[in-house]
């Protein structure tokens, strides 16, 4: 038989380095996949926190408003609010489930004494209500705002 037509050392089948090439390419791809994934993770999970941060700050706000130039009390200048993870269960006291914290400060540029000897709001002062939420423990403000109150408004 002829063998000059046979090519030689030619086998069917794929090499160790073939092998080896492909597993280093699905090995890079799995890598980037799996990174991506713990990127959009974080991302979401952060994005969760702020959004629920943002919310107890626009509450405490609109307490403020609620209450009122007169009625807000100025002493003392700084409450602590507690919340659960979903931002509810507003508690002034800390309790095993609080996972936020919103320190709300209260602060007036010009103040007077009223008849019973107590220290009020001038009633052409400016009070500033100023909200701070954070997580409990932590030193990170996730949301902040602040606000403006007057008399009658204006």
């Amino acid at each position: 038989m002829n063998t000059s037509y046979r090519r030689r050392g030619y086998r069917k089948g794929t090499t160790y380095i073939e092998v080896l090439i492909a597993a280093l390419v699905m090995a890079i791809s799995m890598a980037a996949i799996v990174r991506m994934w713990y990127l959009s993770y974080n991302l979401s999970t952060t994005s969760d926190l702020k959004g629920i941060a943002y919310s107890i700050g626009r509450r405490r706000i609109e307490a403020a408003r609620e209450i009122g130039f007169y009625n807000i009390p100025l002493s003392p200048a700084t409450t602590t609010y507690y919340y659960d993870k979903t931002g509810g269960s507003e508690s002034t006291t800390q309790q095993a489930n609080s996972d936020y914290q919103a320190t709300v400060t209260v602060s007036c540029d010009q103040t007077t004494t009223n008849t019973q000897g107590q220290t009020v709001v001038a009633d052409t002062g400016l009070m500033t209500v100023t909200v701070a939420v954070s997580m409990v423990g932590g030193s990170t403000t996730l949301y902040s705002t602040s606000t403006y109150l007057s008399r009658a408004g204006l």
